[in-house]
Protein backbone atom coordinates (compact mmCIF):
# COMPACT_ATOMS: atom_id res chain seq x y z
CA UNK A 1 0.00 0.00 0.00
CA UNK A 2 1.09 3.81 -0.62
CA UNK A 3 0.98 6.32 1.68
CA UNK A 4 -0.58 9.57 1.58
CA UNK A 5 2.33 11.28 0.67
CA UNK A 6 3.67 9.06 -2.00
CA UNK A 7 -0.05 9.01 -3.70
CA UNK A 8 -0.19 12.90 -3.76
CA UNK A 9 3.15 12.81 -5.16
CA UNK A 10 1.63 10.95 -8.55
CA UNK A 11 -1.00 13.29 -8.92
CA UNK A 12 -0.43 16.57 -11.63
CA UNK A 13 -2.63 19.01 -12.54
CA UNK A 14 -2.51 20.96 -16.00
CA UNK A 15 -4.59 22.30 -19.02
CA UNK A 16 -5.28 20.74 -22.30
CA UNK A 17 -5.11 23.83 -25.11
CA UNK A 18 -5.45 21.01 -28.07
CA UNK A 19 -6.72 17.83 -28.91
CA UNK A 20 -7.72 15.95 -31.32
CA UNK A 21 -8.40 12.75 -32.93
CA UNK A 22 -5.96 10.80 -34.29
CA UNK A 23 -5.90 8.23 -37.41
CA UNK A 24 -6.42 5.08 -34.53
CA UNK A 25 -10.01 6.93 -33.32
CA UNK A 26 -7.86 7.49 -30.29
CA UNK A 27 -7.28 11.82 -28.77
CA UNK A 28 -4.56 13.19 -28.87
CA UNK A 29 -4.05 15.53 -25.76
CA UNK A 30 -1.61 18.56 -26.08
CA UNK A 31 -1.07 20.36 -22.69
CA UNK A 32 -0.40 23.80 -22.08
CA UNK A 33 3.54 23.08 -20.76
CA UNK A 34 4.22 21.18 -24.56
CA UNK A 35 3.62 17.66 -23.39
CA UNK A 36 1.81 15.29 -25.49
CA UNK A 37 -0.63 12.60 -24.24
CA UNK A 38 -2.35 10.02 -25.86
CA UNK A 39 -5.61 8.03 -25.26
CA UNK A 40 -4.94 4.10 -24.37
CA UNK A 41 -8.05 2.64 -24.55
CA UNK A 42 -10.43 2.14 -27.93
CA UNK A 43 -13.33 4.07 -25.89
CA UNK A 44 -15.38 6.47 -27.83
CA UNK A 45 -15.42 10.22 -25.58
CA UNK A 46 -17.74 12.69 -26.94
CA UNK A 47 -15.39 15.79 -25.97
CA UNK A 48 -17.46 19.45 -26.63
CA UNK A 49 -14.28 20.91 -27.23
CA UNK A 50 -10.52 21.70 -26.04
CA UNK A 51 -9.74 23.85 -23.48
CA UNK A 52 -9.92 22.49 -19.76
CA UNK A 53 -8.14 21.77 -16.71
CA UNK A 54 -7.55 18.39 -16.14
CA UNK A 55 -5.68 16.19 -12.97
CA UNK A 56 -3.46 13.40 -13.88
CA UNK A 57 -3.37 10.76 -11.97
CA UNK A 58 -0.88 7.42 -11.64
CA UNK A 59 -2.34 3.89 -10.39
CA UNK A 60 -0.63 0.50 -10.60
CA UNK A 61 -1.90 0.07 -14.51
CA UNK A 62 -0.34 3.71 -15.79
CA UNK A 63 -2.09 7.02 -16.10
CA UNK A 64 -5.25 8.44 -16.44
CA UNK A 65 -6.81 11.68 -16.59
CA UNK A 66 -9.66 13.28 -15.27
CA UNK A 67 -11.28 16.50 -16.81
CA UNK A 68 -12.49 18.93 -14.58
CA UNK A 69 -15.27 21.77 -14.39
CA UNK A 70 -18.23 21.32 -16.53
CA UNK A 71 -16.30 20.36 -20.09
CA UNK A 72 -16.31 17.01 -18.39
CA UNK A 73 -19.88 16.14 -19.16
CA UNK A 74 -20.12 12.38 -18.77
CA UNK A 75 -16.37 11.28 -20.15
CA UNK A 76 -15.23 10.02 -16.69
CA UNK A 77 -11.56 9.16 -16.31
CA UNK A 78 -9.34 8.67 -19.59
CA UNK A 79 -6.42 6.42 -19.41
CA UNK A 80 -3.47 7.92 -21.08
CA UNK A 81 0.28 7.72 -21.69
CA UNK A 82 2.62 10.08 -22.10
CA UNK A 83 4.21 10.43 -26.02
CA UNK A 84 6.16 13.50 -25.48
Amino acid sequence: FTSEEERQKSITEGRVTFCQLSYDKKYLFIFENGQIWKQVKDKRYRLKECGFDVTISKDFFGYFMEIQGEAAGKTGKIRIKRIK
